[in-house]
């Protein structure tokens, strides 16, 4: 076997979640180089989060109960570029990441953990 580069394409990656039971499907947040996403197990990988204001990824959670329910807190946590890594608040996804809304926490800049409830598809707390 030859070593060969798979992606995804970008900077440090500091917020990972697999879909559970799934192993083909993950979502890598970059520290400022926004989300992507594998559905083959990393042989490949989409930029999923390009269209939003922000690209900075600080945690990233899926609903324990449907996993097609995403959560994405923005902001990098390592405070090492102050002047890219401030974010704009938490997003959610319910399809996969295929369209993305805003649900608040603007003002925050950095978001470094996202935990949904593990019943729900909902937000349940935040930990810096």
């Amino acid at each position: 076997m030859e070593y060969r580069f798979i992606g995804p394409e970008g900077n440090r990656a500091i917020a990972i979640a697999g879909e559970p039971g799934n192993p083909m499907v993950n979502y890598i947040g970059a520290a400022s180089g926004g989300l992507f996403k594998t559905d083959d197990g990393g042989v490949t990988w989409k930029p999923i989060f390009d269209n939003q204001e922000v690209s900075s990824i600080g945690s990233v959670a899926l609903a324990p109960t449907d996993p097609s329910h995403v959560w994405v807190g923005t902001g990098e946590t390592f405070i090492i570029r102050p002047a890219h890594s401030i974010g704009n608040g938490i997003y959610f996804s319910k399809d996969a990441g295929k369209t993305w809304n805003n649900m608040g926490l603007e003002k925050t800049g950095r978001i470094g953990r996202v935990v949904v409830h593990p019943k729900m598809k909902t937000l349940f707390m935040l930990l810096p």
